[in-house]
């Protein structure tokens, strides 16, 4: 059984798939306004702001763009360690940075990894999220979130992904609008 959930965005309606029927929460990320939520069935449970690629919306590889449409939660990393720590090609690097450190793009905290589910859209050649390395993570510029300022990913206050990091499982549905 296929269950899908509505809910109006800006002025359009987003539809949003849970093909188990088991798990009834997942992902919203509203590009326009630069917000992220955790939504339940058709209700939003709490909302966060963050940041999206500083080139806007799309999926080409290379562009530095936040891609749209329908994603999966495929890997979780971070899990138990610090606020503000550094992970370089998703794993910890030891290093733990300050709120005072001005270098902008650093994955820091939590990442939590997508896959699109649309062929062509953000999924297969030259357009694929996962391939292109598209997280929800931590951002290093905190004063900065809200403002597109990414290469790609949706980033967040640290402390504001963790507590997603934790709300969140894998296979969850992700939609970026």
């Amino acid at each position: 059984m296929v269950y899908f959930y509505r809910m109006k965005i800006s002025g359009t309606y987003s539809a949003i798939a849970n093909t188990d029927g088991r798990n009834t929460t997942w992902i919203l990320v509203n590009t326009s306004e630069g917000k992220i939520s955790f939504c339940d069935r058709d209700a939003i449970v709490k909302t966060w702001h963050c940041s999206i690629g500083k080139n806007g919306t799309g999926s080409a590889d290379g562009s530095g763009c936040t891609p749209l449409g329908i994603h999966r939660v495929v890997e979780k990393y971070g899990h138990g360690l610090p606020s503000r720590a550094v992970l370089k090609d998703r794993v910890f690097s030891g290093d733990v940075i300050d709120k005072t450190a001005t270098a902008a793009n650093m994955v820091q905290s939590r990442i939590i990894r997508l896959a699109g589910c649309e062929n062509g859209i953000n999924k297969g050649n030259g357009v694929d999220t996962y391939q292109r390395f598209v997280y929800i993570h931590g951002a290093c510029r905190e004063d900065l979130v809200g403002l597109p300022q990414s290469h790609g990913c949706i980033t967040m206050i640290n402390s504001e992904v963790i507590e997603l990091f934790d709300l969140v499982s894998e296979g969850m549905i992700a939609a970026i609008v």
